[in-house]
């Protein structure tokens, strides 16, 4: 079985979330698909890269 690694660029803030729809709590910490997924046998390379 393969395990992969996300690195994500964008961020929301900090703080709670409960859904999309209520009024104050709607941005989720993770809100975009910047970033790029590799297979945890290359991360260590792509770090020290």
């Amino acid at each position: 079985m393969t395990h992969y690694v996300a690195y994500l660029d964008k961020f929301g803030h900090l703080g709670q979330y409960v859904s999309r729809h209520h009024p104050r709590y709607k941005t989720p910490p993770a809100f975009g698909f910047a970033g790029l997924i590799l297979p945890a046998t290359e991360v260590r390379k792509f770090a020290i890269y």
